[in-house]
């Protein structure tokens, strides 16, 4: 069977709207792959630094409280304050953010009654100073309970940010690849070239 010259320029258009759909719609599924991986790269940046932010305003509470049980002076408080008032708002943000992890999550509750108890103990160490004086403090921090309760709060955020830090990597490879998929589905000439 002969094609004619109009019939050739046709099927050529039509070869043409193919290769371009093709492409099209490889470059669609491939860009859609990347802004997910972005997304979840994001997510994971986010989780890392209200990691860092509650690790943060625990140690300022104790710094505070610190300040405070060895001046006396109440302006050392404000860090603790601080911390006071924004400890449980950064926490629950953390909880939100890790929804769909488990693993996190179940270190999520244990880390809670761990804060709580740290903070209380930097609470009556504070009421304590105020009501008692320095001599009264001193053989509770000498008890070492809150030292022992923040190594074990260390220890489980040290834990959530490794694991954060995996995603961060997996994620990363991640979006190298599908940028990699896309060039290459959509650019197969150069690739053979290189």
């Amino acid at each position: 069977m002969k094609w004619s010259v109009g019939t050739k320029i046709a099927a050529g258009y039509a070869l043409a709207l193919l290769m371009l759909l093709t492409i099209g719609m490889i470059s669609y599924r491939n860009t859609g792959e990347l802004v997910n991986t972005n997304q979840l790269e994001k997510h994971t940046y986010q989780v890392l630094e209200k990691t860092e932010l509650l690790i943060s305003l625990l140690k300022d509470a104790e710094s505070g409280q610190r300040g405070y049980i060895i001046t006396g002076n109440e302006s050392y408080l404000e860090p603790y304050n601080l911390a006071l008032d924004n400890i449980d708002k950064v926490f629950l943000d953390l909880e939100k953010l890790v929804i769909d992890n488990p693993a996190q999550q179940n270190r999520l509750n244990l880390l809670r009654p761990l804060i709580d108890n740290r903070m209380s103990i930097i609470k009556e160490l504070v009421l304590i100073r105020k009501d008692k004086g320095l001599e009264a403090t001193v053989p509770l921090v000498l008890q070492g309970k809150g030292k022992e309760t923040m190594d074990s709060i260390r220890k489980l955020i040290a834990d959530i940010k490794s694991e954060e830090t995996s995603l961060l990597v997996q994620r990363t490879k991640e979006a190298e690849l599908a940028i990699a998929s896309t060039f290459s589905q959509q650019f197969p000439v150069i690739q053979t070239m290189k």
